[in-house]
């Protein structure tokens, strides 16, 4: 019975040594305004993508975007607003109730002022076999409206067969 109480107390004593041990949790970090706008702003425009919402795209796309994307085997492709609500049509009818598997960090935020900040963004989906990740660099902007929408992105893609 000793060597039992005894090992308790050893496995006690163990575990409040062990907790001592561990490094304290690191401080939470306070987004500023703008970043969290940031966050929101990604959170809608990924939801959207996932739920292949249009119109709930259109709404996140500033009227006077423009986006340059390097496409391996096509080159630089420039867009404006209706070419890229035009190409994201024509993508959703292409994987509608299709398998995809989709990835997306936000990489880092810089803000700019309290109504612009630049964002990147790494984002990559696998669909049918065909894999592809794309880096870039894209402007959001507090409109007239209190809403943030993006306004320009710069691309580069990278396809990856058999993914």
């Amino acid at each position: 019975m000793r060597q039992v109480i005894l090992g308790l107390g050893l496995v006690v004593l163990l575990i409040g040594f062990a907790q001592a041990q561990q490094a304290p949790a690191p401080p939470a970090v306070e987004l500023l305004p703008v970043e969290k706008a940031v966050h929101d702003f990604y959170r809608q425009y990924w939801a959207a993508w996932e739920a292949l919402d249009h119109a709930a795209l259109a709404q996140l796309i500033s009227r006077d975007y423009t986006g340059t994307t390097f496409v391996p085997g096509r080159g630089i492709v420039h867009e404006d607003y209706t070419r890229a609500l035009a190409a994201v049509a024509t993508f959703f009818e292409t994987i509608r109730g299709q398998q995809m598997a989709w990835s997306r960090n936000l990489l880092s935020i810089m803000v700019r002022s309290e109504t612009e900040a630049v964002a990147a963004i790494r984002t990559g989906f696998v669909l049918l076999g065909l894999g592809q990740s794309e880096l870039s660099l894209e402007v959001l902007r507090r409109e007239a409206d209190g809403q943030w929408r993006l306004v320009r992105r710069w691309s580069e893609k990278h396809l990856q067969p058999g993914a």
